[in-house]
């Protein structure tokens, strides 16, 4: 597990593999860990990159007001962290 700080909230994350960046997100209040298969799986071909949203799993809770913007910032964070300007993105919710 990784953590990036943004804008000084704390956003854990888990990457694993090579390739091109492939990011996971879970539906809301799930995190990283429920995407553990997919995560080993597809790091065979890909960067993977999958977050705990603020406010699930071991990311801290956004501060109120936390708007769309917000939750944008805290996805790319780590993306920045790891120098990763494109990105495939796969969502389930």
């Amino acid at each position: 597990m990784f953590r990036a700080d943004v804008e000084g909230l704390s956003v854990a994350y888990e990457r694993a593999g090579r390739g091109p960046a492939l990011v996971l997100l879970r539906g809301f209040l799930f995190d990283s860990r429920a995407r553990r298969p997919q995560l080993e799986d597809l790091s065979r071909d890909f960067t993977v990159i999958a977050w705990d949203a603020p406010g699930a799993g071991r990311s801290a809770d956004p501060p109120k007001p936390f708007r769309l913007g917000d939750w944008a910032a805290c996805l790319t964070g780590p993306l920045d962290i790891l120098g990763i300007r494109h990105a495939h993105v796969v969502g389930l919710s």
